[in-house]
């Protein structure tokens, strides 16, 4: 079984996921949730006690506080990260893959440039990987 994190985890995609997730719960280890707020903490439909998780307040920025991250990964031994905020993308993900750590997103993000020359990175840095090639083809 896998340790999952969830960044971004008092947002309105991440209740629609933890909604859906206490029917899978089993299927992971740990749960991690972190948010650079506490909203998710005081959400009374969410079933806190059957998610059974560890709730970190912070807010992850590789970009600054790289270690930061890389010891919350460490510490919890995060096997999959999912990133439901809209942060960079490509600091995280070179974060965690320096880690050894899948990363799922759902959005990509970037103030530097577009969404197209964003994948275009990723993809140039990740060369080889089926699921990028999956998305490139439907895209």
């Amino acid at each position: 079984m896998k340790n999952l994190m969830i960044i971004g985890a008092s947002g309105h995609v991440s209740n629609a996921v933890l909604h859906n997730l206490i029917h899978h719960r089993h299927l992971f280890k740990k749960l991690v949730l972190v948010d650079k707020n506490k909203k998710l903490l005081q959400d009374p439909y969410i079933n806190h006690k059957e998610l059974r998780y560890v709730f970190i307040h912070k807010k992850i920025d590789p970009e600054k506080r790289e270690q930061d991250y890389k010891n919350i990964l460490k510490k919890y031994k995060i096997d999959i990260v999912v990133d439901l905020t809209d942060a960079e993308t490509v600091p995280l993900i070179e974060t965690t893959d320096k880690e050894g750590v899948d990363y799922i997103n759902t959005a990509m993000n970037s103030e530097k440039i577009n969404v197209y020359e964003l994948m275009q990175e990723i993809f140039n840095r990740k060369k080889g990987l089926l699921t990028l090639d999956i998305f490139f083809a439907l895209a």
